[in-house]
């Protein structure tokens, strides 16, 4: 195998995003979120926005839910051309909680 092709892969990884944790025994629940997180890879190429985008999905539906965590959570992802690129959504959409 030659370097070069080890060295793209590497660079096509991101970290492991815990979406949502285990929530706790006894809660209460708040309401309904929904958040949207998306990344452009530029010319099929170079990833902006790409890495982080569950996080930022799961982060805008819990301000959304108003709670402390999210149960019952549904992640779906999505793609559209935009010219110079594919642009790549992460949709999550779940129940919000607070500790009782």
């Amino acid at each position: 195998m030659r370097w070069w092709l080890l060295v793209a892969l590497a660079g096509c990884t991101g970290p492991l995003v815990p979406v949502a944790p285990e929530p706790p025994a006894a809660y209460t629940t708040t309401g309904v979120g929904r958040g949207t997180g998306c990344g452009l890879a530029f010319l099929g190429l170079v990833p902006i926005g790409l890495g982080d985008r569950p996080r930022r999905a799961y982060d805008e539906a819990l301000r959304a839910a108003g709670g402390s965590g999210l149960t019952d959570v549904q992640v779906t992802e999505h793609w559209y051309f935009v010219g110079i690129g594919n642009v790549y959504c992460t949709d999550v959409e779940g129940v919000g909680f607070t500790v009782r």
